[in-house]
């Protein structure tokens, strides 16, 4: 059985919607604890127990997810994983917007290293939250 999804492209059984949900889950599983632990100086393991708690769920779940190890995620926990990662990223990108501010105050060369990286990962950051959410 096959059905449009749009622009052409199509989806054969429900058995497709359900991978596809789980590597979205997948990926922003991996980023939210990603940048989670980058900006609290940790690894990834000891952030997960309180990303987890944000999400209400195990950290067991959230390490078999982000392994790809968990096939099926419920809507609702993939809508709170995207929600989780939107709001991350936004507490990043404005972390990132004080540092190139306070560079710029202070009188920093716009083409000094430190504020040439933000000023990109602020790119990033943009472009992914602009970005389609599927």
């Amino acid at each position: 059985m096959q059905n449009t999804i749009g622009d052409g492209e199509f989806r054969q059984g429900s058995m497709l919607a359900t991978v596809s949900d789980s590597q979205i889950a997948k990926e922003y599983i991996a980023r939210t604890e990603d940048m989670i632990a980058r900006r609290e100086h940790s690894r990834v393991v000891d952030i997960r127990p309180s990303v987890a708690r944000k999400l209400t769920v195990s950290a067991s779940s959230l390490d078999l997810i982000r392994r790809g190890r968990r096939k099926i995620i419920p809507a609702w926990l993939k809508t709170k994983i995207i929600a989780l990662f939107i709001e991350t990223a936004q507490a990043e990108l404005r972390a990132l917007e004080h540092e190139i501010t306070t560079a710029i105050q202070i009188g920093l060369d716009p083409r000094d290293g430190a504020l040439v990286a933000a000023k990109a990962r602020a790119a990033a950051l943009i472009s992914i939250l602009e970005g389609p959410i599927e």
